[in-house]
C-alpha cells in the first residue's frame, strides 16, 4: 500500500492534534485522509456533501452546519485537518472516549453511529492502513 500521499500531510497533522494531548492520535488521522480522500486536497464527495482530505461536511449542506467553511475553505489542507480533527474530537467526547464509536459518528454523523454493518464496511481498511503506518514509525 502506497502512503505516500498521505505522509505529506503528517507535519500539519502532528501539529493540529497536539492540543488534544494524546486524546487523538496522529497516525489515526492520517489513516481518515486516507480512507476519505486518498491525500488529495482538493477531494469532493459525490454521494454526499464532504470535502477535501478529511471529507468534511461543508457550510453548504445546510442549517446544521452554518458554522462551518465553505466548500473552497475546505479545499485548503490546513483548514480541512484542523475541521476534521475538531468534528472528530467532539464525536469522540460523545462517545464517551469509545474511539470506533467516534469514528463511525464520524464517516456520518449520528445517523450512522447504529448503523455499525455499514460502518464496519467503510472503516475496514482503516486498521491495514493504520497498521501500515505504526510499522512505518518504528
Amino acid at each position: 500500500m502506497d502512503l505516500s500521499a498521505i505522509i505529506q500531510w503528517q507535519s500539519l497533522v502532528e501539529e493540529a492534534v497536539a492540543p488534544y494531548n494524546g486524546k487523538i492520535e496522529a497516525n489515526d488521522v492520517l489513516a481518515i485522509i486516507w480512507l476519505e480522500s486518498r491525500g488529495k486536497s482538493d477531494t469532493v464527495n459525490p454521494h454526499f456533501p464532504a470535502v477535501g482530505l478529511m471529507g468534511v461536511v461543508a457550510r453548504e449542506a445546510g442549517d446544521d452546519f452554518k458554522e462551518r467553511p465553505t466548500v473552497e475553505e475546505l479545499k485548503d489542507p490546513k483548514t480541512n485537518i484542523e475541521w476534521g480533527i475538531k468534528i472528530l474530537a467532539y464525536f469522540l467526547n460523545r462517545s464517551k472516549g469509545s474511539f470506533w464509536k467516534a469514528l463511525y459518528r464520524y464517516s456520518g454523523g449520528s445517523v450512522w453511529a447504529n448503523c455499525s454493518d455499514f460502518n464496519q464496511r467503510y472503516w475496514e481498511p482503516f486498521g491495514a492502513v493504520r497498521a501500515e503506518l505504526e510499522e512505518r514509525d518504528e
